[in-house]
């Protein structure tokens, strides 16, 4: 062979090495899919209902304390609680699946019958009793 056609012959051979040679075009992964977030769980029901009572001065409060009792009424729709102590505001909170609740000065525990728990009112303590009304 002729120094000229090896010459022409070398780079179509070095043309068609490289073509050979190269790397298969690298194909994308497809994104992981989303992580699926589960939904919190529902609210209780069971204890969904009105509830009427009243709330007494706890044992060893002072005797400073006015008043001595005072009506209390609360109501439990889809988790959310409401309770009304005397005159004032209500005070508003969330109750969980094993039914309690900590609401601004108070907590409470329901059952499918009646609601317990302790709330107060400056330094003076009282002790929540209030039953299911159907």
């Amino acid at each position: 062979m002729s120094f000229r056609a090896l010459a022409l012959t070398l780079p179509a051979l070095a043309l068609l090495a490289g073509c050979a040679a190269s790397e298969e075009p690298v194909m994308a992964q497809p994104a992981p899919a989303p992580a699926v977030v589960a939904p919190p769980p529902a609210p209780p029901t069971s204890f969904d209902g009105r509830y009427m009572g009243r709330a007494a001065l706890a044992r060893g409060a002072a005797a400073t304390c006015r008043p001595r009792a005072m009506p209390a009424q609360a109501t439990i729709q889809a988790g959310q609680v409401s309770l009304t102590l005397g005159r004032t505001a209500p005070l508003a909170g969330v109750l969980d699946a094993q039914g309690n609740a900590s609401l601004a000065g108070a907590t409470l525990k329901a059952s499918p019958a009646s609601l317990t728990g302790e709330t107060a009112r400056g330094e003076c303590r009282y002790t929540l009793v209030l039953h299911k009304r159907r």
